[in-house]
């Protein structure tokens, strides 16, 4: 399945899957910069995701935020859709497992944001 090219990968999955392969990540943050149609797009892609599984629970959806859980008998994957800043540094990347992945510059400038948050997973990226 092909996710809508106006998201991009970011946070801790594009550093461990494309930039650093230092940890495992077990949820998919896809942000866009300030889109007028973020719910429209998210309400799409999460709509096709049910055509492909069974058990999707929608646990958060506004204006510019949504956030789902992807269920099956032994995983859970949570996936955020963010409708962030306009600001974005650095250029868009892409990978043969992602079409489109965050710079590594507004990762940093996300992560060190998100310090506040004390987990460790922000420490090690």
């Amino acid at each position: 399945m092909k996710v809508d090219d106006t998201f991009y990968l970011t946070g801790g999955t594009a550093l461990g899957r494309h930039y650093l392969k230092h940890r495992y990540s077990d949820d998919l943050d896809l942000f866009v910069n300030r889109e007028n149609d973020f719910k429209q797009l998210s309400n799409r892609i999460i709509s096709q995701l049910q055509n492909h599984f069974s058990e999707i629970e929608i646990a958060l959806l506004s204006e510019d935020f949504a956030r789902i859980f992807i269920h099956n008998e032994k995983y859970s994957l949570k996936i955020e859709f963010v409708n962030d800043v306009l600001f974005h540094t650095g250029k868009i990347q892409s990978a043969n497992f992602f079409h489109r992945i965050d710079s590594w510059e507004n990762i940093l400038s996300n992560k060190i944001c998100a310090l506040s948050r004390d987990e460790a997973k922000d420490v090690a990226d």
